[in-house]
């Protein structure tokens, strides 16, 4: 079986050097890296292969490929990774999510925005009344998903939180884009509220740098990851 890879040469900004096993990013000047500025860095360039004490010497990045990489925490084997802090550690990505209802009223639903590639840092996501008799559909233009509630002929909404659950996760389009769950302790008995919401850490999952080869139990393990930058 064939193995690619693609690693590259930069020159260390860092007056302290760079360890193996880092996230790193492109910086101002070409041909040189640094290490990432705080968790979920845009323009990584890829991981180092090996450890550089001196600045202004070379350290080869991997772009491409599976290369090990250290873990700040808890990573799930197959989980996507960014990176999570400005040593160069990588983390489990998370989704943006959104938070609708109340835990108490049992309407609490949460919705994580899974296609990364349709989402934008000004999306935001609203369970609309469009009016009487209404059944669930949905649309989206200009940065904001429209969920329609079901409502009765006298326009009360009567779709509780597991029915909104069910017809996002059910619609063969809908559940490419978003995924819901019910929140906390809620159990999805309450009947939903119009209402809007932006994302929650909007950016937590965006940059995504690759895929976890391993679990990694605690900080500072050491895993493979299949680099898709």
């Amino acid at each position: 079986m064939s193995n690619y890879v693609l690693d590259k040469s930069y020159r260390v900004a860092n007056a302290n050097g760079i360890g193996a096993g880092l996230a790193v990013v492109r910086t101002a000047n070409v041909g040189e890296c640094d290490l990432p500025a705080g968790a979920n860095a845009a323009a990584v360039l890829g991981i180092t292969t090996h450890s550089q004490t001196r600045q202004n010497s070379y350290i080869g990045v991997r772009r491409l490929g599976i290369v090990s990489a250290v873990a700040a925490g808890a990573i799930a084997a197959g989980a996507e990774v960014v990176a999570a802090d400005d040593i160069g550690r990588i983390t489990q990505a998370t989704p943006p999510a959104y938070n609708f209802g109340v835990v108490g009223n049992d309407n609490a639903v949460q919705i994580d925005w899974i296609d990364r590639a349709s989402f934008s840092l000004n999306t935001e996501i609203a369970l609309v009344d469009l009016g009487a008799d209404q059944t669930f559909e949905w649309d989206a233009d200009a940065g904001l998903l429209r969920l329609y509630l079901t409502t009765n002929s006298g326009d009360t909404i009567t779709m509780t939180a597991a029915e909104l659950i069910e017809a996002i996760n059910g619609d063969a389009d809908l559940s490419k884009i978003i995924r819901a769950s019910n929140y906390s302790t809620s159990d999805g008995s309450g009947t939903l509220t119009a209402e809007q919401a932006d994302a929650t850490s909007p950016s937590a999952g965006t940059n995504v740098i690759g895929v976890a080869e391993q679990a990694a139990i605690q900080a500072g393990d050491i895993i493979d990851v299949f680099l898709t930058l």
